[in-house]
């Protein structure tokens, strides 16, 4: 703190929350006996091979080469909850919106046929058709 000039005893707020955050992070070390050296650390932030599987919900912030997300059908994006509720189209344009942004490269986007529930057949979110539909009238 005394790098960034921030005289932590004026700010008595502050001053807790960086304690707790010293004492918390030093229990997880101690509990999980984790390596603190400066090596293992940067390990933390090299960048990572291999494939992800994951909801919409646990990429949020995350960048990958290539996203290839499938399921995207009505009663999934958005969930039949949403549907219900009448908050379809915000939530689903939020949930495609962070689906989209992950990829900094390729993205491969799959509405797949042959799902069917006991009422009928599943069928391709509606607002992912309509944005591929203004999309390719480009």
């Amino acid at each position: 703190m005394s790098a960034l000039k921030v005289e932590l005893s004026y700010e008595k707020a502050l001053e807790k929350c960086y304690n707790q955050f010293l004492e918390k992070t030093s229990e997880r070390v101690s509990k999980n006996s984790l390596s603190t050296s400066c090596c293992d650390l940067t390990k933390c932030f090299e960048e990572k091979h291999g494939v992800v599987i994951s909801t919409i919900h646990g990429v949020k912030g995350e960048e990958y080469n290539t996203v290839i997300a499938f399921g995207l059908l009505n009663g999934f994006v958005p969930h039949r909850n949403d549907i219900k509720s009448g908050d379809r189209k915000n939530v689903a344009y939020k949930l495609l919106y962070v689906l989209g942004s992950r990829a900094k490269e390729n993205l491969f986007l799959i509405s797949e046929t042959g799902r069917a529930t006991k009422v009928g057949p599943y069928t391709p979110t509606d607002e992912l058709v309509s944005v591929e539909w203004e999309y390719t009238k480009l």
